[in-house]
């Protein structure tokens, strides 16, 4: 068992115990025996709210520290988000008071709620921090992986349409070719079946031909060049790629021209291409032969397709031994163990999915952890800001106000502490988040004023729903929930 972590973890977690039961026996004991005792709400001395001179110092700290931290790592980028945190926190009573001064115009349960907020900054701070910190948390996490999610899928490209299964027929030879294009159509029942060629040498040698890539952040070209094999055929199996006929590009393939789906691929009307072989006896040969770019048969896919006059200059020969169909087979794990043990290890069936989506599971887990959080910490205040305004909610009551006031008053309490630590946390999450983006993705860069290149995706979805959604839940299950019946007590001088 790693028992540092654990320790940690536990420790950690009885600091925050002991915080939170100390903090509010501060505040318990600085309250007036009479007030408590005559069931009025004591209400925090005016005058500076918070330390806004020493938030702002340690949110310019935690700003430069993540800019210090971009091109160190994934652990100093969350060292770097400490004093950020602190700094937020200490500005949010400030903030508080500040939103109070600013309800002037609101509609009536709105301003008795945010002027009572504002007059409660202990408690109102209090939740709204705990809001922010988790919110930022989030936000942080959701933006650094989806980055890097981004940049992955951006490395991936998608050689042939997603649903299309590919059965490569390695160097079998014309009898046994046959036999496995029967065997295709019979697993494979009602599927367009196209066939590719597959290069060989003069001696019958497999080679693979594969086109240039440069990764998203390649600022030296030369060093993060990698490349990706591609499908060679003719104007069928072009058809096939782009899910339709396309006069242009099929005129360019019959001319010898490579038909490209990603113009990043073109450099100068060129692509570059390299033949390896597969056995690595002969030195890999590249070569750059003019290109087209055309349309492709759905967003996500790239690559393109190199026509046999290509093979033929860079010497090579061009046989059918591949096919392609545009249907997934209900076991595709199955197919390829069949295809291997009827004609060999060297024949072999590959399903080309589309875009992985397992980021969204984290997104969802991300979402649950800050309901539970958000909604958790709003609804403990909201709890004391309904308890403190009891005896003005029942006068409110008293003199006419519907049911529904006493509902808006406590919805808009809810409202209030979530949507100003989601607003607030949603900012510090997104420079955490942006500086995370860099130790995961970035592929170069040492320097502090140049961290190299990164990929930078925004996951609105998760921040709409945090930001928006979140304290829209959280007020509206408040309002729900908020007592309605008033209950006068007796008042004393």
């Amino acid at each position: 068992m790693p028992w540092g972590p654990v320790l940690g973890v536990a420790a950690l977690g009885v600091v925050s115990g002991l915080t939170a039961a100390v903090v509010p026996a501060i505040q318990a004991s600085r309250q007036s025996p009479v007030q408590v005792l005559s069931g009025r709400a004591a209400v925090d001395l005016p005058g500076r709210a918070g330390r806004p001179v020493l938030g702002a110092a340690l949110v310019l700290l935690g700003l430069a520290a993540n800019a210090f931290a971009l091109h160190r790592g994934t652990l100093s980028v969350l060292v770097a988000a400490v004093p950020l945190v602190f700094g937020l926190v200490a500005l949010v009573p400030w903030l508080v008071q500040v939103t109070g001064r600013l309800a002037g115009r609101l509609p009536l349960p709105l301003r008795l709620s945010v002027r009572d907020a504002a007059r409660h900054r202990v408690r109102t701070s209090s939740a709204t921090a705990a809001v922010m910190a988790a919110t930022m948390g989030v936000v942080a996490v959701g933006i650094g992986f989806q980055s890097l999610y981004a940049q992955r899928e951006a490395e991936r490209p998608l050689a042939v349409p997603a649903g299309t299964t590919t059965i490569t027929a390695g160097t079998l030879d014309e009898q046994k070719w046959a036999a496995l294009r029967e065997f295709a159509r019979a697993e494979l029942r009602g599927a367009n079946l196209v066939s590719g060629l597959a290069a060989t040498d003069a001696q019958g040698n497999s080679v693979t031909v594969s086109v240039a890539y440069q990764t998203v952040l390649a600022d030296d070209p030369a060093q993060h060049r990698y490349y990706v094999p591609m499908p060679v055929g003719d104007a069928r199996l072009l058809a096939f790629l782009q899910g339709g006929h396309d006069a242009r590009a099929a005129a360019a393939l019959a001319a010898g021209q490579v038909v490209v789906f990603d113009p990043s691929l073109v450099r100068d009307g060129t692509v570059e291409l390299r033949a390896s072989w597969d056995d690595g006896t002969t030195p890999a040969r590249t070569l750059r032969v003019p290109a087209v770019v055309a349309r492709a048969g759905s967003a996500a896919q790239g690559g393109a397709l190199v026509p046999e006059p290509v093979l033929a200059r860079a010497g090579l020969k061009a046989v059918e031994r591949v096919l392609y169909a545009d249907e997934v087979p209900a076991d595709p794990s199955r197919l390829d163990t069949k295809v291997r043990a009827t004609f060999g290890d060297r024949v072999f069936s590959v399903v080309q999915e589309g875009l992985d989506r397992s980021h969204l599971m984290v997104m969802l887990i991300l979402l649950a952890a800050a309901l539970v959080l958000v909604l958790g910490g709003t609804f403990a205040a909201t709890g004391l800001a309904a308890a403190d305004m009891r005896q003005d909610l029942d006068t409110l009551s008293a003199v006419g106000g519907p049911p529904l006031v006493r509902r808006l008053v406590v919805a808009a309490q809810a409202a209030c502490v979530s949507g100003l630590g989601a607003l607030v946390g949603l900012a510090g999450g997104t420079v955490s988040g942006i500086a995370l983006t860099w130790p995961l993705t970035r592929s170069s860069g040492a320097e502090l004023l140049d961290p190299g290149p990164t990929v930078i995706a925004i996951p609105w979805a998760l921040l709409a729903w945090v930001v928006v959604g979140l304290p829209a839940l959280a007020a509206l299950v408040a309002g729900l929930c908020a007592r309605t019946r008033p209950a006068l007590a007796r008042r004393m001088a």
